[in-house]
């Protein structure tokens, strides 16, 4: 659900800036916005059924699983707002200083 949200803020807003300094603008955010969703969507359907079963195999509660989907979400969100900066450019980057 995490990566859904992102996802359609932004499409929205094509902005998606992490820090001060690092982050997409226009394309690279939409673009970002199409596979936050796509796998959030694919997240879902994919791994809870797997991620509740391993943890009720281990003996760990409902909110453990909940927990974890939540934290490989965020996790997701990183590796795929990292691989988008590394195609698309840093559009927060800190402009050169002239010498």
């Amino acid at each position: 659900m995490i990566l859904i949200i992102f996802g359609i803020y932004a499409l929205i807003a094509a902005k998606l800036q992490i820090s001060r300094h690092y982050g997409l603008k226009g394309t690279g955010a939409r673009i970002a916005g199409v596979v936050c969703i796509a796998f959030g969507v694919g997240f879902f359907a994919l791994f809870s059924v797997p991620i509740f079963a391993i943890t009720r195999a281990a003996g760990l509660p409902d909110g453990a699983a909940a927990a974890i989907s939540v934290a490989l979400q965020i996790v997701a969100f990183v590796a795929i707002l990292v691989i988008l900066v590394r195609i698309y450019g840093n559009a927060y980057a800190k402009p050169p200083q002239s010498q």
